[in-house]
């Protein structure tokens, strides 16, 4: 499922889908395999989407 917020879309699992335990197994396996700095550029949290024109 996703979602749109701003011009951001969410991703979310589909919690009734039959493979997501074995799913999330890759993924948390698969993240052990970059480094951190990468880590938390993928995992961060934003409520909002950036304005228009700011500087990152």
């Amino acid at each position: 499922m996703s979602s749109m917020i701003g011009r951001t879309r969410l991703y979310e699992f589909n919690p009734r889908y039959p493979l997501l335990k074995e799913l999330r197994m890759l993924l948390e396996k698969a993240m052990q395999f970059l480094p951190d700095d990468e880590i938390q550029r993928l995992t961060i949290f934003r409520n909002r989407p950036r304005r228009k024109g700011k500087k990152l």
